[in-house]
């Protein structure tokens, strides 16, 4: 029974992750697989029509193997599993739009400027809320790592005081494409404003207001 077990088991993982290597391309070697790829796989799962719970299933088993990659194979490295950070979904009474990669890039085709491309690629590639995004400062943003910090921001002459949701402060995977974005983005700031999505002249109405 126990070998029956580990037999199905084995058939389910390999059946996922070829659902999974379909949908990126098998020309991708594992250790450049990054999360948002992860994202883009389960938002497309689910723009499909797939149940929640079949696509919280992939997510458990896609995380597993990973995690095989990892220890003892090694090959990916350690803390570089793609699907750590994606959190299963929630069971909704209604079914939730989800945006297709299609619809993704449609958008970014169709945003008129760096500032837009670079909100749109947060949005997708990252799972932060609206308030999150926006309350977002250049100190929060690991290039190197690829990483985001969400965290608290108290009230200075330069900043907001802002809390995110049920103090829950977190680092999140940002992609490739993010990255350069944000790259870009920078080099465009103004010296010294600390706002990666508020402007200057924005900052400036809302102390007025």
């Amino acid at each position: 029974m126990k070998g029956q077990v580990a037999h199905g088991t084995l058939l389910v993982q390999m059946q996922v992750l070829k659902l999974f290597e379909n949908f990126i391309g098998d020309s991708i070697a594992m250790s450049k697989i990054q999360p948002h790829h992860a994202e883009a796989f389960i938002a497309n799962c689910l723009a499909s029509g797939l149940k929640v719970a079949t696509v919280n299933k992939y997510i458990r088993t896609l995380r597993r193997v990973f995690n095989l990659a990892i220890e003892p194979r090694s090959y990916i490295a350690e803390g570089r599993n793609p699907f750590t950070m994606i959190k299963e979904r929630k069971k909704a009474e209604k079914p939730i739009r989800y945006v297709t990669t299609n619809e993704y890039w449609a958008l970014m085709d169709a945003a008129q400027s760096l500032w837009w491309r670079a909100l749109i690629s947060t949005a997708y590639g990252s799972g932060l809320r609206r308030g999150e995004i926006l309350n977002l400062t250049w100190g929060d943003v690991d290039f190197e790592k690829q990483l985001i910090r969400v965290s608290p921001i108290e009230r200075s002459a330069k900043t907001l005081e802002w809390e995110p949701k049920d103090h829950e402060s977190r680092v999140v995977p940002m992609s490739d494409k993010t990255t350069l974005l944000f790259a870009d983005l920078q080099a465009q700031s103004e010296e010294g404003h600390p706002y990666i999505f508020i402007s200057p002249r924005r900052l400036a109405w809302i102390i007025y207001r």
